[in-house]
């Protein structure tokens, strides 16, 4: 008793069968006809207008969406944190009366450096060439 082998793949040249089949192409919308999605409810107002000028100015994939997002998040929490150090100050007394840093510095610090590499991993600094 012999196995059977598998056909290997076609070489050569194409039968006229296999070459009229056709084969149905997903319809991608152009840029005119896609709808810009809307930036996240919970944003800022600032960024809420970077979102907009993001998604309007660049031809984004559904991923980059949520790289926004996460920024925009991390420039929201980085301004939250700013404005309780100008009101509160860069440090704090702790109960032994320790000058210590105010944890909102960290707070700050760490989610500027967060926007700034999400912004970054966008790549929307590259030339004109993939503006709408």
């Amino acid at each position: 008793m012999t196995k059977a082998k598998a056909h290997p793949a076609q070489r050569g040249r194409k039968s006229s069968a296999a070459l009229s089949i056709v084969r149905p192409t997903p319809a991608v919308p152009t840029s005119a006809q896609r709808t810009l999605p809307s930036a996240p409810a919970h944003l800022s107002d600032a960024s809420k207008s970077l979102w907009k000028a993001t998604v309007s100015g660049w031809d984004l994939d559904l991923h980059h969406h949520r790289l926004l997002a996460l920024a925009c998040d991390a420039l929201d929490l980085a301004e939250q944190a700013r404005v309780e150090l100008v009101a509160h100050g860069s440090t704090t007394i702790t109960d032994g009366g320790a000058h210590r840093a105010h944890p909102a510095t960290a707070i700050a610090r760490d989610n500027r450096t967060l926007a700034a590499r999400l912004i970054r991993d966008l790549n929307l600094d590259q030339e004109a060439g993939n503006a709408r």
